[in-house]
């Protein structure tokens, strides 16, 4: 895929550029001011039907529908040899109409240390009819991240710690969870072991690309259990024999910190941020954790 167009961004018109890999785009008159944006970075996309400038902090209630009068897109095929570019109404003589926003991670380094943050960039248009295409093709592109999950089990301690995780899941979480497009089914313990025995049973976890544990670490080992004991059935293995060597559990474990010293999500995400735990696990990131087992 290779598509070229002028946009407005922040009031300048600007050459616009998206690939496979990243969507870039270049001032004119102001080449020193190119700037690119990896398509693994995004965080989601959303279209302003009205070119309101709210639409560039968050997305109207009907974000992914198209907006009204919308023409069918033209087809994005690929035309050989070259890689086909977008053909572009000219001329563009104002900055009105519709657009479509991106939200992308900005990764935390040196004095800012591991902190994730997201930002917005406004793409606009008059011609809506290519504002839906490229918002198509930008969601083309996400949908096609594979390391990203789709549909995540939450499991909320609402009291544990503080007892604020069901306000920090609603609150810092779940909008980002939305404008990333990752469908959640939302479970709260009601009592201690709850979260082992949702995850025990495999029913809760038929057709999930992760579990996500909201709380404090004591929720994170119930959930660790539960997964450690899921894996070990699989495997046909005796979880209780300590010459065996434990399996990789099912499904991927997500933390957001909501409990007191949240020690294990800090281990984990370096840092017990929750904006940076969600777009960790937003992203897909993965990192590897060894398990040990104490036999009396």
């Amino acid at each position: 895929m290779h598509l070229q167009g002028t946009f407005y961004i922040l009031k300048k018109r600007c050459k616009v550029t998206l690939t496979e890999q990243c969507i870039s785009w270049i001032p004119e008159g102001s080449p020193e001011c190119y700037r690119r944006i990896l398509i693994s970075e995004v965080v989601g996309t959303w279209l302003c039907p009205c070119g309101s400038s709210r639409c560039r902090v968050r997305p109207h209630s009907s974000a992914h529908a198209p907006a009204r009068h919308d023409p069918s897109p033209a087809p994005l095929t690929p035309a050989s040899p070259a890689p086909p570019v977008l053909p572009m109404p000219q001329p563009v003589a104002k900055m009105s109409g519709s657009g479509l926003t991106l939200e992308y991670c900005e990764r935390g380094g040196g004095r800012a240390g591991p902190t994730w943050r997201t930002r917005t960039v406004a793409l606009m248009h008059p011609a809506n009819e290519m504002v839906v295409a490229w918002h198509q093709a930008i969601r083309g592109l996400l949908s096609g991240l594979r390391q990203r999950p789709r549909r995540l089990l939450v499991v909320i301690n609402p009291v544990g710690g503080k007892k604020q995780a069901s306000s920090i899941y609603k609150r810092k979480v779940m909008p980002l969870f939305r404008r990333a497009e990752v469908e959640t089914r939302v479970v709260k313990t009601e009592h201690r072991g709850h979260a082992q025995e949702l995850m025990e049973d495999e029913a809760n976890l038929e057709g999930m690309d992760g579990v996500v544990a909201v709380g404090g670490d004591g929720l994170v080992n119930e959930v660790v259990m539960g997964l450690m004991l899921v894996a070990c059935r699989r495997a046909g293995i005796n979880p209780h024999d300590p010459q065996v060597q434990l399996p990789a559990t099912p499904l991927r474990l997500g933390i957001i910190p909501g409990g007191s010293t949240d020690a294990l999500c800090h281990s984990t995400h370096g840092t017990s941020d929750v904006v940076t735990a969600a777009l960790h696990i937003i992203m897909g990131r993965s990192p590897s954790l060894l398990f040990s087992s104490v036999y009396s």
